[in-house]
């Protein structure tokens, strides 16, 4: 195997995307239905307008419960749209960078997904830890015993 060696050669490209009006419920389920954790946040026009996690949904659910104030925190939850809990400051990388510029944003940042944008900032992509690991897991599986 050859070593990757831009982010090129182990982003995903194409990922699911929501715009900023969709609401917190439909996100939640394009994460479900994907298996993914991070959804990136795009205008119409494809440019990057920010980025939402798991764990950003997660934060911004009610508590569970049956009260009828809990009941209508949900409500409005299923309601909210993207822009008032994305991440709008997003980290991103272009495709011809070198991976070793990734790797040092996801670590000195301590995040777990970069976007990958083209020069007018539209996303293409997206590499996360674990695209990461799996080029190095790859890269360890051709080394000799």
């Amino acid at each position: 195997m050859i070593r990757p060696r831009i982010v090129r050669e182990v982003m995903a490209r194409a990922p699911r995307t929501a715009l900023p009006s969709t609401t917190l419920a439909e996100a939640w389920e394009l994460l479900v239905e994907g298996g993914f954790r991070h959804l990136p946040v795009v205008e119409a026009s494809g440019r990057l307008a920010g980025i939402v996690s798991d764990r950003d949904l997660l934060a911004a659910m009610p508590p569970p419960g049956a009260t009828p104030a809990l009941l209508a925190a949900s409500a409005a939850f299923a309601r909210r749209p993207l822009r008032e809990v994305m991440a709008q400051a997003v980290l991103a990388v272009r495709e011809d960078d070198p991976l070793e510029v990734a790797i040092d944003l996801l670590i000195a940042n301590r995040v777990s997904a970069l976007a990958v944008v083209d020069p007018g900032d539209r996303l293409c992509g997206i590499v996360t830890l674990v695209d990461v690991a799996q080029a190095f897991m790859n890269l360890l599986r051709t080394l000799p015993d």
